[in-house]
């Protein structure tokens, strides 16, 4: 293994090339294999001839570890949001939806792209946009909402839903999260 490697650099210092960092794993001296990432550069004389090379090598097994931990948490989160029968949105504070699940879209008519570029007086049956600015300004005092309104499909039928609200900093922006529950069916049997 230390002859592949005395060879490799030999073959780099005749070679060379851009230093580009890598990845790969090392065994440490209790035989563990680790994670690392190998940064590198050429050492030079005054002349800038190549004499060597000097590396710095960088254990990133905890790292990747909470990287793939990351993906695996995001990709549940993923799953929920994209196959939840119930609307999920995040809208700002002017009232424009930032995001949207197929759901939300779909349960008034719409495609996602095509909602994604209503603002929230659009599909309320209800409430204005100084009503919801009002709303928005309570839920930024900390206040949890939930209520009952009614969304306007986009074939103009109305929907009563069941919604909770919460106020979160998202990349810098205070979006309002909003969960619907359709309860058109059930305030007709009631």
């Amino acid at each position: 293994d230390q002859l592949r490697t005395k060879e490799y650099y030999k073959k780099i210092i005749n070679n060379p090339f851009d230093p580009v960092p890598y990845f790969t794993t090392n065994r440490t001296s209790n035989g563990r294999i680790i994670d690392v990432q190998v940064d590198w550069d050429y050492i030079r004389d005054i002349n800038g001839k190549i004499t060597g090379i000097c590396s710095v090598i960088i254990d990133i097994t905890d790292k990747n570890k909470r990287i793939n931990e990351l993906k695996e948490s995001e990709g549940k989160f993923r799953l929920i949001f994209e196959n939840v029968r119930d609307g999920i949105v995040g809208v700002n504070e002017e009232g424009n939806f930032e995001f949207a699940n197929i759901a939300a879209a779909n349960n008034l008519g719409y495609e996602l792209d095509e909602f994604l570029k209503l603002n929230i007086t659009d599909i309320s049956a209800d409430e204005s946009i100084i009503d919801f600015k009002e709303h928005f300004s309570d839920m930024l005092a900390g206040k949890r909402m939930q209520f009952v309104t009614s969304h306007k499909k986009k074939d103009g039928v109305i929907r009563n839903v069941e919604v909770s609200i919460q106020v979160f900093d998202l990349k810098e922006k205070k979006i309002s999260l909003a969960i619907w529950h359709d309860i058109t069916e059930i305030k007709r049997v009631l």
